[in-house]
């Protein structure tokens, strides 16, 4: 990989001089279960309510935590996902999210 990070590792690794120990953590993707459950308590809502919603976010992220995070914060900065503070829940049009998103390119 080019990658200017996945280079630095790959320094890191071969250079015998290196003061410090470092330990590789291989995390794989979430399941659909997986990220019902989390956006369950990301936004305090039962399972059920947030069924169809956790579906499409993992449709369009493959259940990756980082595109995952990415993908719930682009739907607030879009106004797809809402936070109502006087009532302290969370709104969302899923028709509104499937038309106006798409998966991530790097899937």
């Amino acid at each position: 990989d080019g990658h200017i990070l996945s280079k630095c590792l790959r320094d890191l690794k071969q250079d015998d001089g290196v003061c410090f120990g470092m330990t590789e953590i291989g995390v794989g993707n979430l399941t659909r279960d997986s990220v019902e459950e989390m956006m369950s308590g990301v936004l305090s809502k039962e399972r059920e309510e947030i069924k169809l919603l956790a579906e499409v976010c993992y449709q369009r992220t493959g259940g990756c935590v980082f595109f995952l995070q990415t993908f719930l914060n682009t739907l607030v900065e879009q106004g797809l996902l809402i936070f109502h503070i006087g009532t302290f829940r969370w709104d969302w049009n899923l028709e509104a999210i499937e038309r106006e998103t798409s998966a991530t390119q790097n899937l």
